[in-house]
């Protein structure tokens, strides 16, 4: 059937023989009451003699509780697919590098989205999630770099590692409210201006922001307790950082606000114990900075290069300042010392935080 294009397969079907379709090399269609032997067995496209080298570009299932790992695996003609209202999960690689499928509407009767399922689809603009949809596997939409919307439903608890990563083209997200976690690189590269991070999320993981260079603003919830390194690293638009005072988090972490550009205020929690390595390296527009009274240690170079800082305040506790933390600090004359270190003008011991200080206040 070398020049069959398209086929129905109806409902009252309950069985598909091996290699049923094999040679049918001009298939664009397939309407179908499962995939595979039954609705419950082989259920793989290439038991139906089916292959990514067909020239599919629709199909329809009528029935069915999941679409099985790699199921449509590199089907690069792909442009659309209805799943079935009973679908219950999505499973890993289902229709990775499909780059010509370009809208999914995913049930509401689904729960789970396994990884890669569609990783470096690069032509998927739109993707209506299920509301009942409880996780988001890693890397599930990574590569995704027409996709501009995504509205994650409230069910939903876990975002996975890298699973909106390099969704360059990302200017608008809404979180769900019950969100926990969002995974190490997560919505890394997106381009939204604005997020609001619901007061369920308790983790952001590594790199969770990495390079948003559009995001302004950002609050933390006081229900996160941590914070990845460079969770917000790159993200050259961003102005504004607020930790509210009731806030959990115990560290900044290792670059986690580096070479924030733009950044001109931080609020640290009262909570904060210590600042990481390179932590805020590269903030050339922060002018000034209150180390809370809990912290016990800066990192080497966290400060480092924040060429318009003028002024800092150090913190009760404070007693380790790693090397190099202040170095090219060159605007930064003036210094409220809370601590019992002994800082002294001119001076290039505790990082160099008063290298340049023309006026050292003791407090």
């Amino acid at each position: 059937c070398a020049k069959l294009a398209e086929i129905t397969i109806p409902n009252s079907v309950t069985y598909i023989g091996s290699s049923a379709f094999a040679g049918c090399t001009s298939l664009e269609k397939i309407s179908m009451p499962f995939v595979g032997e039954t609705a419950t067995t082989n259920n793989t496209l290439a038991w139906m003699g089916i292959t990514a080298s067909v020239p599919l570009k629709e199909v329809v299932i009528f029935s069915g509780t999941s679409i099985g790992e790699r199921l449509f695996n590199r089907f690069t003609l792909l442009e659309r697919v209805t799943l079935p209202s009973n679908l219950e999960a999505i499973g890993g690689y289902a229709f990775y590098g499909c780059n010509q499928l370009i809208e999914i509407t995913i049930p509401d009767s689904c729960t789970s989205i396994g990884d890669y399922a569609f990783a470096y689809c690069t032509a998927l603009e739109r993707v209506t999630l299920p509301s009942s949809l409880g996780s988001i596997g890693n890397y599930a939409f990574n590569g995704c770099t027409a996709l501009t919307e995504i509205t994650i439903p409230n069910s939903c608890t876990s975002i996975g590692n890298y699973a909106f990563s390099g969704g360059t083209a990302l200017s608008e997200i809404t979180l769900s409210s019950s969100l926990e976690t969002i995974g190490e690189y997560a919505l890394s590269g997106a381009t939204f201006q604005t997020i609001s991070l619901p007061n369920s999320l308790k983790t952001i993981g590594k790199g969770a922001f990495k390079q948003c260079a559009a995001l302004t603003q950002i609050q933390i919830p006081d229900s996160c307790t941590s914070l990845g390194e460079s969770a917000f690293s790159y993200c050259s638009s961003l102005t504004s950082v607020i930790f509210p005072s009731s806030s959990g988090v115990t560290t900044i972490p290792t670059r986690a606000f580096e070479y924030c550009s733009a950044l001109t205020q931080i609020s640290m929690p009262t909570s904060c114990t210590s600042i990481g390595d390179y932590a805020f390296q590269g903030c050339s527009k922060l002018s000034s900075v209150t180390i809370p009274d809990n912290v016990t240690s800066i990192g080497t170079y966290a400060f480092f290069n924040c060429t318009a800082l003028s002024e800092i305040t150090l913190g009760r506790k404070l007693s380790s300042i790693g090397n190099s933390a202040f170095s090219f600090c060159s605007n930064l004359h003036t210094i409220y010392n809370r601590s019992s270190l002994p800082i002294t003008k001119g001076s290039r011991d505790y990082g160099g935080v008063a290298e340049f200080a023309t006026n050292v206040v003791k407090r």
